[in-house]
This record gives structure tokens, C-alpha cells and sequence, in this order.
């Protein structure tokens, strides 16, 4: 069962449309069994005067030139008036593309006016350089115009910048801060972020139970990611009491959403029968849901079905089939079976040197199966030179995580020649701790990469012996290169 933390951040972009009307996709999900209070924009719609709720951007959209606002559905029902056509009902200024030059002047005017909506929008094309030149302090500066007035959305991208330094100073408080405004009037993606940094301790101390109150508040929402880390908590029982009918329920919901670790783990739990009746149909549904969008394990546990006829007809192909993308992405195992189907040659081609290649790709992460099927091949084949000798690098650690290193494979080595690490992830997360360090390191490291040696009297003396043997050429002298010609006016070769 996948139980790894989401920590997906991606700027709110409220104003990615086609006309000068606000709105787009804010990363909210279905309608929710708590719903939140409303934030109501501060004038009425136009047509039908009533409230406007700014919650769901999809649902009003703002004219850049009046500042006036309307429902979608009001918006629609003037499609077929001939008198309008693609221009504002009370303005008559005609919709523009986001981005067009008077767009962009139309969002200007109205950020001087102290809109807050105006001055998200306007930080929104410069964040991404729709229309002006790509300026991240810009961007920042004008999402914090806009969030300490109280801008929802302006708050949330605030807290994005802030903990990923774009724009301003890094600051995983500041950050916090501005998701927990957002999260308190409401939004799920913001009560989702503030949820993942209790879960990890990010800019505050570290509370499973606070985690599960903010992944409530967006769960509830119909937030996928929300609904897949609660699982995790039901599941584990952290910050909660252990049930894994809960965990089953809000897996399940994020599954329906598309979410593919979800869909891989209610997979799991309709094969065990874990918090719902046991079902291999179910089961293999889950799993080609998620195996479908790539994901490594659900791929390998579909092959198993499709190999043993659980939950779905029998099929050597379709088994080879999966097992073979799992094998792609890495899946040890995977690559140990994929290697058993060429050498059998079931529901593939027999090949021992296919089967060969996949062995020593699993043999390499230390899979036993692998290995030992190498050295019977070997002995098979009569090798002089056995080819599953695979040396253990168990006992170099990652300097991040403290992980050892895989079978027959090394760790990243900083050029500092002071660290190690198994992947690039590690190398920035440690990177800023490392920094300091590095730089100590370095100063010590010649271009060759050997530390350099401090000079002995020895030493010493055979350089100055050295520097007395070669004189130093005259303007006057003759050229070192063999020429007639002096030093002065050849080619400058030094003496030898």
C-alpha cells in the first residue's frame, strides 16, 4: 500500500480564459458534504442582483473595463441577445483576450484603484509572462496587494511563493501563514497545504491531529488529494483512531477522482478484503485504473492477475504485458518475472538472452531470484566468467536520507567530494544545509578534484631548485624556437 504524502503546490491561475471575464479552473473539486462559507464579491450580478459567491471562480466572471461582476448562468442566458455580442452588458466594452495589450491596461487601471481582484489577475499574468515580461517580484508583490485585503486566492499563491522563494525571501511561516488566511475562509487546496505542512512539520511544530483537521476540512470539499493522505491517516491511525473502513471510504472517494495511488490502494484492500468485501474484480479494476496512468506497482500486481485468472480472464499476454511496464519503470520483481517469461517463452518469444538482460537489471537492485537464475544460466552456458557477481554498497549512506546505496550501484558523489547522495531529490532537499560545508570543501580542491597538499620543507626546496634552473627569457636573447630572430620579435617560445 502506497502511504508517501502529496504535496502537490500549483498557483491558482483564476484568469486563464478566453475574455476579459475572471475564471478558469482553481483546483477545487465536486461539490462538497460540508460546504464552506461563502466569500460574496462586494457587488451584486448585473443581471440578476443578486449575491455573488467568489469561491468557485467558475461560476462569475469580472468585466476588466467596469469592474462589474455576473453568474456564468447569467452570462449564458445573454448568448442569444443580438444586441450584445461578446461585450459587457453594462459597459458594452467588448470582451478582450487575458493577456491582450488592453487587457492588460484595463487590469492596470483597476490594480491602481486598490481592487484586489484587479491586482490578483494582474499578478497572475506576470507570474507567468502572459502579455508582460515574466516578473516574479512583480507577481509577488501584487499577490500581496490583493491577499492582505483578503483575496482568497492571492493569499493561496502567496503561500506558494513564500515556500518556494519565488519573488521574495523563502519562509516556510510566511507561507504557512498565508495558506491558514485562505484555508479559514475556506478553500480546499489552501486547508489541503496547510494539512501537509502539520503532517510535516513544515514552519511549525509537527501535529498529526492538526494534519487531519485541515485534510477533513478540503476532504469534505471533494479535495482528491485531501481525501488520499486522510486514507493514509485512517489507515495508520495517526491523528486518528485506526479504521480501515474510513481509510477505504476516503481512498475510494479520491479513486472515483482519477487519483491513481488511490485507485492502486483500494485495489489493495478489495484483494485483501481489507475494510470491504474481498473481490479480485474489483480488485483488477482498481489496478488497470491506476496501471493505465503508469502507476509501477498497480502495473505489476494487474500482471499477477492476468497471469493467475484472478478477477479477469487468464491471459500469458496481457500478463507479459504489464509485468513488462512495471519491469520499465524499475520494479525489481517485474524484472525478474519478465526475465522468467523469455526464458519459458510464455505468451512471448523465447529468448535466454532477453531473459539474461531483464535478470541482470533485477540482479543489480539485489533481487536473489535474479541472481540465482543468472548463475544457473551461466553454469548453462558454460561461463568462464560468471556474470552475477554484483557487489553490496550497503555500507555507503546517502547523505539525506541515510539510505544505502543499491546493489552494484554508487552514490551521486558531490563535487565537493564531502557528501553522497542516491538521487538528485536528496541532493537539493540537502542542499542548503550541505552549502556551507561545500563551500569549506572546495576552497581545498584544485581543479583536479585532490585535496591539495600543504608544501613541506622538501617540497619547498625542490621548487626553489626548480625556479633557479629556469632563467628567465631577455627581450634580447635569442628565440628559444631555434630561430635567428631575438625573443622580442619571434614567437616568445620560453628557454628551455
Amino acid at each position: 500500500m502506497e502511504n508517501n504524502n502529496k504535496k502537490q503546490h500549483q498557483r491558482d491561475d483564476s484568469n486563464d480564459k478566453k475574455s476579459t471575464s475572471s475564471g478558469g479552473n482553481d483546483g477545487t473539486s465536486s461539490p462538497s458534504s460540508s460546504k464552506p462559507k461563502d466569500i460574496l464579491h462586494d457587488d451584486l450580478c448585473s443581471i440578476c442582483m443578486d449575491d455573488v459567491s467568489i469561491m468557485d471562480v467558475k461560476t462569475y466572471q469580472i468585466c476588466f473595463e467596469c469592474g462589474k461582476v455576473m453568474h456564468m448562468k447569467c452570462a449564458r442566458q445573454l448568448l442569444d441577445t443580438k444586441s450584445l455580442n461578446y461585450e459587457c452588458p453594462m459597459c458594452r466594452a467588448t470582451f478582450v483576450l487575458v493577456g491582450s495589450k488592453e487587457g492588460v491596461e484595463r487590469l492596470q487601471r483597476w490594480s491602481q484603484r486598490g481592487k484586489s481582484w484587479a491586482q490578483f489577475g494582474l499578478g497572475n499574468l506576470y507570474a507567468y509572462g502572459d502579455g508582460v515580461k515574466e516578473d516574479q517580484k512583480r507577481a509577488f508583490e501584487l499577490f500581496k496587494l490583493a491577499a492582505d485585503q483578503g483575496y482568497h486566492l492571492a493569499q493561496y499563491n502567496l503561500g506558494i511563493m513564500y515556500g518556494n522563494g519565488e519573488g521574495g525571501v523563502q519562509s516556510d511561516q510566511l507561507s504557512l501563514k498565508y495558506y491558514k488566511l485562505c484555508a479559514d475562509q475556506g478553500y480546499a487546496p489552501a486547508q489541503f497545504s496547510v494539512g501537509v505542512y502539520y503532517e510535516n512539520g513544515t514552519g511549525v511544530e509537527q501535529s498529526d491531529t492538526e494534519a487531519v483537521k485541515y485534510f477533513k476540512l478540503a476532504a469534505d470539499q471533494g479535495n482528491p488529494n485531501a481525501q488520499y493522505n486522510l486514507g493514509i491517516k485512517y489507515a495508520t491511525g495517526r491523528g486518528v483512531i485506526q479504521s480501515d473502513e474510513l481509510a477505504f471510504t476516503y481512498y475510494k472517494l479520491a479513486a472515483e477522482q482519477g487519483d491513481a495511488g488511490a485507485q492502486f490502494n483500494v485495489g489493495i484492500y478489495y484483494a485483501n478484503g481489507t475494510g470491504v468485501e474481498q473481490s479480485s474484480t474489483e480488485a483488477s479494476k482498481y489496478y488497470k485504473l491506476a496501471a493505465d496512468q503508469g502507476h509501477q506497482k498497480a502495473q505489476f500486481n494487474l500482471g499477477i492477475k492476468y497471469a493467475t485468472g484472478q478477477g479477469v480472464n487468464q491471459s500469458d499476454t496481457l500478463a507479459i504485458k504489464y509485468y513488462k511496464l512495471s519491469a520499465i519503470q524499475g520494479h525489481a520483481s517485474a524484472q525478474y518475472v519478465v526475465g522468467m517469461y523469455y526464458a519459458k517463452g510464455t505468451g512471448v518469444e523465447q529468448s535466454l538472452t532477453t531473459a539474461r538482460e531483464w535478470w541482470t537489471k533485477a540482479a543489480e537492485q539485489g533481487d536473489e531470484q535474479s541472481i540465482e537464475c543468472l548463475k544457473q544460466l551461466d553454469a548453462k552456458e558454460g561461463r568462464t566468467t560468471p556474470s552475477s557477481n554484483f557487489t553490496d554498497n550497503s555500507s555507503v549512506l546517502c547523505s539525506k536520507c541515510n539510505k544505502p546505496a543499491q546493489p552494484n550501484r554508487t552514490l551521486r558523489k558531490c563535487k565537493c567530494k564531502g557528501a553522497q547522495y542516491c538521487n538528485n531529490t536528496c541532493y537539493e532537499e540537502h542542499w542548503k544545509e550541505h552549502k556551507p560545508e561545500h563551500n569549506r570543501l572546495f576552497k581545498l580542491l584544485p581543479s583536479t578534484g585532490e585535496t591539495k597538499e600543504e608544501p613541506t620543507e622538501d617540497n619547498k626546496k625542490t621548487t626553489d631548485a626548480n625556479k633557479s634552473k629556469t632563467k628567465k627569457q631577455k627581450p634580447n636573447d635569442r628565440c628559444a624556437c631555434g630561430s635567428k630572430k631575438k625573443y622580442k620579435k619571434c614567437c616568445g617560445s620560453k628557454k628551455r
